[in-house]
């Protein structure tokens, strides 16, 4: 394929061997028309013509100077339009880039929409409930309080219970009282703790539940107040050892 209009190239030796012979035959056909017999010219208009001559040699000798320098330089020109390019290519992916963002956030934009759980509300809409929720959830409901009236049989029934159920285990002879009321045994060891204790640990009625300790060890001025964050933490780990 033929080299595009202005990207034309040609050897630099090409072109000083052109303009010598251009040179010479100019300067040839000039010596022969001063010899011709025919010339009327004078001396003065033979010199003037002479002096064109040179003058036009000499300008072309220039150029040919000012091109070799300018040739020398050739890689870092190209240097620098390969640096052009490159930054002319980043320039037009940036733009490209600039546009299809600004595209995709048009589109984003419709994408936002929140997607609506039709199927769900089709079968609460037919069914009047929803059978897909899991039965963790009835764990968390929240139990309404019981009347006055139905609070003093239920605390007499646990209180039944929590006996029977210390009936059932060896208590150490270290607990020199146990009381139950309200639903509550209190079990207490002279000079060391005293408990509070229920049933319904983590919603299993049938395993124990700490409700409060009280260290009775301590100086002569009092007992030892236990913090309340240490307090639960050690209640939760005897609770999971009453359970194991």
């Amino acid at each position: 394929m033929a080299a595009e209009l202005g990207q034309q190239t040609v050897e630099f030796s090409a072109l000083v061997r052109r303009s010598a012979e251009d040179s010479y035959l100019a300067l040839k056909e000039l010596v022969e028309r001063s010899r011709a017999p025919e010339d009327q010219r004078s001396d003065s208009e033979k010199k003037i013509d002479l002096l064109k001559f040179i003058a036009k040699t000499r300008q072309r000798m220039l150029r040919l100077h000012v091109l070799a320098k300018w040739c020398q330089q050739v890689p870092l020109i190209q240097y620098c339009q390969q640096l052009a390019a490159t930054l002319s290519s980043h320039d037009t992916c940036f733009t490209q880039t600039a546009d299809s963002l600004f595209y995709m956030h048009e589109g984003l934009q419709h994408a936002r929409a929140p997607i609506f759980d039709v199927p769900s509300a089709i079968e609460i809409l037919l069914l009047g409930g929803y059978k897909r929720l899991p039965k963790c959830i009835e764990d968390l409901v929240i139990q309404s309080t019981l009347s006055e009236d139905e609070q003093k049989p239920t605390l007499k029934k646990l209180d039944t219970i929590l006996r029977s159920k210390l009936l059932e285990v060896v208590l150490p002879k270290e607990i020199s009282k146990v009381t139950i009321s309200d639903g509550i045994a209190v079990l207490r060891v002279d000079g060391e703790f005293k408990v509070f204790l229920t049933l319904g640990y983590r919603g299993h009625l049938s395993l124990w539940r700490i409700l409060h300790i009280e260290l009775l060890v301590g100086e002569k001025s009092g007992t030892i107040k236990l913090e309340e964050t240490r307090r639960y933490a050690l209640g939760d780990d005897l609770e999971r050892n009453g359970c194991n």
